[in-house]
C-alpha cells in the first residue's frame, strides 16, 4: 500500500514539473503545434527576405573590373586625375569622350529615343541641368548599392542635385559659391580701401553699387563691370522665385529683374559691352579700366591662367545682397548604364574622396563641394599670392558667403529660359533705345513661341 501511495505522489509530481516546464516566459503554454508553425513562419520569412534583399559582400577596390564611358565636354580635366585613381581601381578602366557643349544634351536625348548605347557617366551642366533631370531616366544616388549621404555636401547644392521626388540624382564636381573679384588698386583709389570686410559696408546694395560707378566712371572713364553675363548672373543667383509655378512662367518676378537691371547699368554707363568668355572679356581682367568681376570657386583658373604679369592686384568680397551659386556641372549616371556600380566608384572616388577632392584642388583646382573637407586646416586654406596676396579665399568662400547662399531649384525650361533671355540681354547692352518695356515685349515674345505650353504673368 505503501508503495502504491509513493507511487501516486511520484506520478502527480513529475507531472506539475513537465507542466511547468512548457511555461513560457510570459506565463504561457506554447504547443508543439505553435513551435512547429512559428519555426515553419521564421524560416518562410526568412526565405522571402533572402529573395528580396540579397546580401551584397563588398569587393575590393582590385576586384572592380569595367570600362565605364563618360560622355562631358571637356576630357583633359578628369583624364589628369584618371591615373590616380587607377592607382586605387586598377581594373577600371575610363573612355572619356568629349563633346560640344551645345550638343551634349540633345546627343543623350537622341541616343534615349534610338535606344543606342547609353554612357555610364553624363555630365549635366547647370545651362540644361533642369531639362536632363526632367528625363527622369537617372539612378537615385541615396538608394542601394550606392547609398550617397546627401548631407555630405553642402546644403546649397539640394535644390540642383535632385528631381521630383526629392531624390538626389547627380553629385557636383565642385563649389559654385559665388562672390566679386575687385582690383585692390583700384579700390584704394576710389573708395579708400582695399579691405574686403570694409568694401562690403560700402557698398551693401546694388543701388549704391551703381551711384558709386557712376561716380567713378565720371572721374576716370572707369568701368564696375565687363559683361552684361555678370548682371545676369547675380540678380538670376539672388532671385529665389521660381521661373515657372504651376504652368505659369513668373515673368515679373523671377526674369524681369534682370531685364531692369542691365538697362540702369546699360544707361548708367558702367557696365562694358564684352561677350563673356570674348577676347575683350578676358582682355578686361589686367586693362586696369574694369574693377569688378563676377567670381564663383570655379573662375580662379581663369584668372590663374589670364592674369599673369601682376602681383597682389585682387580681393574677394561678398556681393551686394549676399551669395549665390553660379554655374556648375554634376555627373549622373542613367539608369540604362551597363556599368553602373564602376561609375559611382569613379564618381565617389572623384568627388567624395579626400584623395580625389586633394588631387582636384591641386591638379585642375576645382574645389570639392564635401564639407567636411573644409574643416581640414592644410585644405582649407587656399591662398594665391601672384593674385590674391595673404587672402584666404576659402575663408571669404565657405565662411562669409555660403552661409548667405540661397538658390532656387533646376526646372525643365530652364535652358530655354537663359537662352532667350540672353539673346535679349545682348540686344539690350548695345541698343540705348531699347528700353524695359520693349525689351519685356521682345523676350515674352520670344516664350510664347519657344514655351507655348506656358502661361506668361
Amino acid at each position: 500500500m505503501k508503495k502504491l501511495t509513493f507511487l501516486v505522489i511520484f506520478i502527480v509530481i513529475t507531472t506539475v514539473i513537465i507542466s511547468f516546464a512548457v511555461v513560457g516566459c510570459k506565463g504561457e503554454t506554447v504547443s508543439s503545434e505553435t513551435i512547429t508553425e512559428e519555426s515553419t513562419t521564421v524560416e518562410e520569412t526568412t526565405a522571402e527576405q533572402s529573395e528580396t534583399t540579397p546580401t551584397t559582400v563588398e569587393k575590393t577596390p582590385e576586384e572592380y573590373s569595367a570600362t565605364i564611358t563618360m560622355w562631358c565636354w571637356d576630357a583633359a580635366t578628369p583624364s589628369a586625375l584618371i591615373p590616380y585613381f587607377n592607382q586605387t581601381y586598377p581594373n577600371i578602366k575610363i573612355d572619356v569622350v568629349a563633346i560640344p557643349y551645345a550638343e551634349l544634351l540633345q546627343k543623350f536625348k537622341t541616343a534615349i529615343a534610338s535606344g543606342t548605347e547609353l554612357p555610364d557617366i553624363m555630365w549635366l551642366e547647370m545651362g540644361f541641368r533642369g531639362e536632363a533631370i526632367a528625363l527622369d531616366v537617372w539612378e537615385n544616388l541615396e538608394a542601394a548599392p550606392y547609398n550617397f549621404d546627401r548631407t555630405t555636401v553642402f546644403d546649397y547644392l539640394y535644390p540642383f542635385i535632385t528631381n521630383a521626388r526629392d531624390e538626389v540624382v547627380g553629385i557636383d564636381w565642385s563649389s559654385t559659391i559665388c562672390g566679386l573679384a575687385y582690383n585692390r588698386h583700384m579700390a584704394q583709389e576710389y573708395f579708400g580701401t582695399e579691405d574686403p570686410s570694409e568694401m562690403e559696408s560700402l557698398i551693401p546694395d546694388w543701388d549704391t553699387f551703381i551711384q558709386k560707378g557712376i561716380e567713378i566712371k565720371e572721374k576716370s572713364g572707369t568701368f564696375m563691370l565687363s559683361t552684361d553675363e555678370d548682371v545676369l548672373a547675380f540678380t538670376i543667383g539672388q532671385n529665389q522665385n521660381e521661373y515657372v509655378t504651376n504652368g505659369t512662367l513668373n515673368f515679373n518676378a523671377a526674369i524681369a529683374p534682370t531685364l531692369q537691371m542691365v538697362i540702369k547699368m546699360r544707361d548708367s554707363g558702367i557696365m562694358d559691352v564684352n561677350d563673356m568668355w570674348s577676347p575683350g572679356y578676358f582682355a578686361s581682367y589686367t586693362d586696369d579700366k574694369h574693377m569688378f568681376f563676377n567670381f564663383p570657386t570655379w573662375m580662379l583658373q581663369h584668372f590663374i591662367t589670364q592674369d599673369t604679369e601682376r602681383t597682389d592686384t585682387w580681393r574677394l568680397m561678398k556681393a551686394p545682397g549676399g551669395g549665390y551659386a553660379y554655374g556648375g556641372t554634376c555627373w549622373s549616371i542613367p539608369q540604362a548604364a551597363d556599368n553602373k556600380l564602376e561609375a559611382y566608384k569613379f564618381i565617389e572616388w572623384y568627388m567624395l574622396s579626400s584623395e580625389g577632392s586633394r588631387l582636384n584642388k591641386d591638379i585642375s583646382g576645382n574645389l570639392c563641394t564635401v564639407k567636411t573637407m573644409y574643416q581640414e586646416p592644410d585644405f582649407a586654406e587656399i591662398k594665391y599670392p601672384q593674385l590674391f596676396g595673404d587672402q584666404n579665399l576659402s575663408e571669404k568662400w565657405f565662411t562669409d558667403i555660403a552661409p548667405t547662399t540661397k538658390v532656387k531649384g533646376v526646372s525643365e525650361y530652364d535652358n530655354v529660359i537663359l537662352t532667350e533671355l540672353r539673346a535679349v540681354l545682348s540686344q539690350i547692352k548695345v541698343d540705348k533705345s531699347i528700353d524695359f518695356n520693349k525689351a519685356c515685349d521682345m523676350l515674352k515674345e520670344a516664350y510664347s513661341a519657344k514655351l507655348p505650353d506656358l502661361t506668361i504673368n
